[in-house]
């Protein structure tokens, strides 16, 4: 067979077909372009985000904190849950000693909770501070698989130790030893906790102990340790031959010669002025000495000398932000506030402007000026912005000053926010139970919700204090019976539940879920109140008598005390 021909096209025909080609890969070109733009577009965030993060990384081992800290923030303005960014804050607080520091390692605990040193880390910023319902926090919140382990014993132990429980953060700390027999640290901690004990056996068994790590790296640990101890047992000759083998060491901290000043000063010693005047020498090249040597003076009651000191610096260490902190703190502690707002106006403190701005607000409020006042104020949100550790420092402040409506406004800028609401929801909740304000209390609630959505217990109390005020009922109704169902031996659940059938007339009803509760739980002063409530409504009156007895002493909300009152009065109480 021959070959089949090739057909022809007419010219018209081929030019149409060339025309299509060209469309076709026009069209192609053009979806190529968009599917690489839009590619682009989602790439090219993560790309700046990756090299801010290597000039954050770069700048903070060049000891550039101030780079490092605006490199972070540049990435967490656009990812507030970058974990890299947030553990470089965490960093440059440790580094400069803010008391930030405590906010940055919460909240890398909070963004890799599967990293038990994160915890370790939140816990000692929180007893670094004296924040021991942080610390306590620190430990509860560690997840149960991480328990296991010699480290989380060791936090367990500094809670103990905290609360002055010194025989139980022992127990704990020779738990840590079973699991980690090795560890000279351990034998430490043991040692320090054990020469406060009033078993003078105890005691000299822990110096001993102590003494035998005079002699390997933990020297310094142990010498502070002895140190302590014979502070405490006012034998200052020792206290001071240990202080000074301390301070002599190589590349000794600025701390250890403050506590060798700590320990002249307690044994009165002839030697205290001119070690005071070396160390103001010592910490003069230094700007963050200079603000912990004059923090010590303060603390100690000595404003007067630190006060003197700090004026008589250079012009060019006084334009250093710590030493510019350092004034301001004194100035305040001795309430010189017309001194305190002609520094404050002259100064600039960079990332820490919005505190400055924050204490003008407070001397030009003392100095009778409200105007000038609200506006300083208004400017140190301005710079906080969203930045939530900084609107938690000004919260600390305005709660220190009394200033009851700039914290509530500055806890709620927080609540709204995206970065680390819940302690400002959880410190507004105490408030507005404090105030009986059950309708705050539920926009709070419904606010957790929205962050927090699976978060029962939180659930639960949206739907108890919406059928309190009456609002959204079937909803609410139906939230309790899913709860309930859910977890059925909740005290608390089953509470919401039985108000909820008492609020569609099925006392009866409710009564059954709260006896179903073990006879303990119905001794709870609150769980009692509602019990008596649903007793009185039902005719049980010698019941309801017994129970609304009980629910004298629960702390209730004005809903809850009109309920317990009509009850009361139908009980004849």
């Amino acid at each position: 067979m021959g070959e089949t021909p090739t057909p022809k096209i007419s010219p018209r025909k081929a030019a149409r077909i060339s025309r299509r080609k060209r469309w076709l890969w026009f069209g192609a070109g053009v979806l190529l372009l968009v599917v690489v733009g839009l590619a682009a577009a989602r790439l090219y965030p993560r790309f700046k985000q990756g090299r801010m993060l290597d000039t954050a990384h770069t700048s903070l081992a060049a000891g550039d904190y101030r780079g490092a800290t605006l490199a972070a923030r540049q990435v967490l303005s656009a990812n507030p849950v970058n974990l890299d960014a947030a553990k470089i804050m965490a960093e440059v607080a440790d580094h400069v000693h803010s008391p930030q520091s405590l906010y940055w390692r919460r909240r890398v605990a909070e963004l890799e909770p599967g990293v038990l040193d994160n915890y370790f880390r939140w816990l000692a910023a929180a007893a670094q501070q004296g924040q021991l319902p942080s610390a306590e926090l620190a430990v509860a919140t560690i997840p149960e698989n991480l328990r296991a382990t010699a480290l989380y014993h060791e936090m367990a132990s500094t809670i103990a130790a905290l609360r002055g429980d010194n025989e139980g953060a022992v127990r704990e700390l020779n738990e840590a030893m079973r699991l980690r027999p090795d560890d000279p640290r351990l034998r430490l901690s043991i040692g320090t906790l054990q020469l406060q004990s009033s078993n003078a056996a105890a005691r000299a068994a822990a110096t001993d102990a102590l003494k035998q790590l005079l002699d390997s790296p933990l020297r310094a640990d142990a010498l502070r340790a002895l140190v302590g101890e014979a502070r405490r047992a006012r034998d200052f000759a020792r206290a001071l031959g240990l202080a000074r083998d301390l301070r002599a060491m190589t590349n000794a901290p600025f701390g250890d010669q403050l506590l060798f000043l700590t320990t002249l000063r307690e044994a009165k010693s002839a030697d205290y002025d001119a070690e005071l005047r070396a160390l103001e020498s010592l910490a003069e090249k230094n700007p963050r000495h200079v603000l912990d040597l004059a923090t010590w003076l303060n603390t100690g009651g000595l404003t007067d000398i630190a006060d003197a000191w700090l004026a008589r610096l250079p012009a060019e260490l006084r334009s250093q932000a710590p030493v510019q902190m350092a004034r301001a703190d004194t100035l305040y502690l001795r309430r010189d506030w017309k001194a305190l707002a002609e520094l404050l106006d002259r100064c600039a403190w960079d990332e820490g402007d919005f505190l400055r701005f924050a204490m003008l607000a407070r001397a030009h409020r003392e100095l009778g000026d409200g105007a000038a006042s609200v506006r300083e104020w208004n400017a140190a949100l301005a710079l906080a912005g969203s930045r939530a550790e900084a609107l938690y420092t000004l919260s600390h402040h305005a709660t220190t000053w009394g200033w009851t409506k700039e914290n509530a406004d500055v806890l709620w800028t927080i609540a709204r926010g995206r970065d680390n609401p819940r302690p400002a929801l959880v410190q507004l909740n105490r408030r507005a139970f404090a105030d009986g304000d059950a309708a705050g209390m539920l926009r709070l609630a419904q606010r957790l919700q929205e962050i927090a959505p699976d978060d029962d217990d939180n659930r639960n109390n949206v739907a108890n204090l919406s059928l309190l005020l009456g609002v959204n009922l079937p909803e609410s109704a139906k939230l309790a019976e899913q709860l309930h169902a859910k977890s059925p031996t909740n005290a608390a659940f089953a509470t919401t539940l039985a108000l909820a059938l008492h609020a569609q007339g099925r006392t009866a009803d409710g009564l059954k879920v709260l006896r179903a509760l073990p006879p303990t739980a119905l001794n709870d002063p609150s769980l009692a109140a509602y019990f008596g409530i649903l007793l009185a409504e039902s005719g049980a009156m010698d019941e309801a008598r017994r129970a609304l007895a009980l629910a004298e002493k629960a702390k209730l909300l004005p809903q809850e005390k009109a309920l317990v009152e009509s009850a009361r009065k139908k009980a004849g109480m």
